[in-house]
């Protein structure tokens, strides 16, 4: 099924050459943003993405299975806290980002973290990611697991 999510998280990017400092800003218009779609886990998805968070460290990671690439970068991600809009958009200012930059081409997995400053507890949260070559994903974010 359609934006399905996929409850596996990774700690080590997985794709060579992902971990660069490279930043892409891509300013969407109010008229082109589209709410995002919520999931369950299953396989067969067009894209994959699940986060995870110890704290108010996050652990992010997205898997292109569509046959077009797809663009992966920091601001590209926002937290929804407590059900509430407007949804916080990633920030350098209020949050540090361990995550590429970078073009997923199909088949291609990236992870990486966000740390925001602002909160102690993110587990339980949405996290959004909107990449202007897909449709809005949405996620829970996990506890990390006792013992990671």
């Amino acid at each position: 099924m359609k934006n399905l999510m996929i409850s596996i998280f990774i700690f080590v990017l997985l794709i060579a050459g992902c971990a660069g400092a490279k930043k892409d800003v891509v300013v969407v218009p109010d008229s082109q943003k589209k709410s995002p779609s919520t999931a369950t886990s299953s396989s067969g998805l067009e894209v994959e993405f699940d986060a995870m968070a110890k704290g108010n460290e996050v652990l992010v990671r997205v898997k292109n299975n569509t046959p077009a690439p797809i663009r992966v970068s920091p601001y590209f991600f926002a937290l929804i806290i407590d059900n509430q809009k407007p949804e916080i958009r990633y920030n350098p200012s209020s949050a540090i980002s361990k995550f590429p930059a970078t073009k997923l081409l199909s088949g291609m997995e990236v992870s990486g973290m966000f740390i925001f400053k602002n909160y102690q507890n993110l587990a339980g949260q949405k996290l959004v990611f909107n990449s202007p070559d897909h449709k809005p994903l949405m996620t829970i974010i996990k506890a990390e697991s006792p013992g990671k």
